[in-house]
């Protein structure tokens, strides 16, 4: 359901008028609803009106102005019939509409900095990538908000014309952020994105003013929240973690999260997931797709059973192609187009390109299908969508991709990984990790010759997955289960109903978010994890 028909359904407002006077009530019956006193203020990112991702943001925010005061400053589109008594009840003191025509001037003295500091010549990515302000990079951010959203896969062969209105949009995100942070005394501020024009330039103004942001993720009833301090840090997602967050934890707790983690693959591939943030993420191995054993999958494709087979795992290609601090190539298209030439020149290997299940929803043709035509390569097969993506299993001799979860799940299993950029696991010792081109071919064309993973680094795999999926993802007792995949229908009438309902149940002292999160900011930890259960 997209935002207009939120907005125009009158069940859905009787329902947003009815949470929202419930959401006053329990905050007035709530013992620690009084924060400690001061003048700063948590700015709170109310950019995207889904209910999941709002009320997720305006609760975090709540927990954190309960443990540290200030007032909360809302950041929206615009005001409605909706926003403004909700952020009332709330107990906001304002909210800041984000008009960037009323700062053309702004914009446009920001863009002739942004082309006054950055080289002329060279191609067009080139150009985008060197974008700053004030000395912050903002280029990536820039660079991935055109591909989300013109649905497209690369900057590749795109005009410059045509990135004069993100090029704009940009600017004048400078200049309202700039304006927010000037005009507040901002302590903190917490958002549910930190990419994008509109999301990710705040975060790293802010932090570059050495205020610290809290990020969600994802926008459903289980999250974690990563705190972002650098401008470094704010290039990784919010599910890097490193593996010095472990040591805090005894060997009992890290043998639990590795069991939890191998236990959560193994039903992933069985298909059993069930939990409600899951849904629609992992459907390559729904239990209703066949299994195929490697002949059945490799012959007809044309490929020798025989030999050495590796799978590359594209990316939804317009989805954050900079959500790690680095990569090899400039985009996953680039990514894969120099993928399939390197597999050109190994020719004794068997290559399955697998298309990423989710690019139809971000608007894109299939382009896995149009690269891997246009190289004709006979050692080179399309990956069967209707074939369970346990299949590979049996199939691939080792998996390659530039930062997604499949190196992850089949490194569990014993599979040699290859990343071709920071990926949320970078550094926890299962993955072959090149930081260059040609290390990166090299690599690829080692693998055969390679020893399989130790039992170390299977049980470095596992124990990521439990961080992951089961010790980073904290389930609120505020928010209805739901699934962050955009692309699935919601009853949104429902779900804010139930909301309603389960603050005559919620309480406050007992929720395992509120919990961690005070362990979290108090600490200075850079996740929000189960540390009731970790740390007990």
């Amino acid at each position: 359901m997209n935002a207009t028909e939120i907005t125009n359904s009158e069940a859905i407002s009787q329902a947003w008028l009815s949470y929202t006077h419930r959401v006053k009530r329990f905050w007035s019956e709530q013992a620690p609803a009084t924060p400690p006193t001061s003048n700063s203020v948590i700015l709170v990112e109310m950019l995207a009106d889904r209910p999941p991702y709002l009320l997720g943001n305006m609760f975090l925010a709540k927990f954190l102005q309960l443990q540290t005061g200030g007032r909360l400053i809302g950041m929206v589109r615009g005001l409605d019939e909706k926003i403004a008594p909700l952020a009332a009840a709330f107990g906001f003191s304002n909210l800041e509409v984000r008009d960037l025509s009323r700062l053309r001037s702004e914009s446009v003295a920001e863009l002739n900095r942004f082309q006054s500091n950055v080289s002329m010549g060279g191609d067009l990515t080139d150009y985008v990538l060197s974008v700053k302000t004030g000395g912050i990079p903002i280029g990536d951010l820039i660079y991935d908000h055109h591909l989300r959203f013109n649905d497209l896969p690369t900057l590749k062969g795109v005009e410059p014309a045509a990135l004069a209105r993100t090029l704009m949009e940009a600017a004048g995100s400078v200049a309202h952020s700039r304006a927010l942070l000037d005009r507040y005394p901002v302590s903190a501020v917490v958002t549910g994105h930190r990419v994008y024009n509109d999301f990710g330039i705040p975060v790293r103004m802010a932090v570059d003013r050495g205020i610290p942001v809290y990020s969600r993720k994802p926008a459903a009833r289980h999250f974690t929240v990563r705190r972002y301090a650098t401008i470094e840090d704010t290039r990784h997602h919010e599910y890097r973690m490193s593996v010095e967050e472990l040591e805090r934890f005894s060997p009992e707790a890290l043998d639990r999260i590795a069991a939890m983690g191998k236990e959560w693959m193994d039903t992933r591939f069985a298909g059993q997931v069930d939990r409600a943030d899951q849904q629609g993420l992992f459907d390559g191995f729904d239990v209703a797709m066949p299994r195929a054993g490697r002949r059945d999958l490799l012959e007809p494709l044309g490929l020798d059973p025989s030999r050495y087979t590796i799978c590359a795992l594209s990316h939804a290609f317009s989805d954050e192609a900079h959500a790690g601090s680095w990569s090899i190539y400039t985009d996953y298209y680039e990514w894969l187009e120099k993928t399939l030439e390197i597999a050109g020149r190994i020719p004794d290997v068997n290559w399955v390109i697998k298309s990423h299940p989710h690019n139809s929803h971000y608007g894109l043709e299939p382009v896995e299908e149009k690269l891997v035509a246009a190289a004709g390569l006979p050692n080179v097969g399309l990956y069967p969508e209707e074939c369970n993506l346990a299949s590979l299993l049996d199939v691939a001799d080792a998996i390659v991709t530039v930062r997604g979860s499949p190196a992850l799940e089949f490194a569990v299993y014993g599979k040699p990984v290859v990343t071709a950029g920071d990926a949320w696991f970078s550094g926890w010792g299962f993955a072959h990790e090149p930081h260059d081109a040609e290390s990166y071919e090299r690599v690829l064309k080692d693998l055969p010759n390679l020893p399989l993973p130790t039992a170390e680094q299977r049980r470095m795999a596992c124990m990521f997955s439990g961080m992951r999926y089961i010790y980073s993802l904290v389930e609120g007792t505020f928010l209805p289960p739901s699934t962050p995949a955009f692309w699935l229908p919601l009853d949104w009438e429902a779900f804010l109903r139930e909301a309603e309902a389960l603050l005559d149940t919620v309480d406050l002292s007992e929720d395992l978010v509120y919990r961690n999160f005070a362990t979290q900011v108090e600490n200075g930890y850079p996740h929000l994890l189960r540390y009731d259960s970790l740390l007990a």
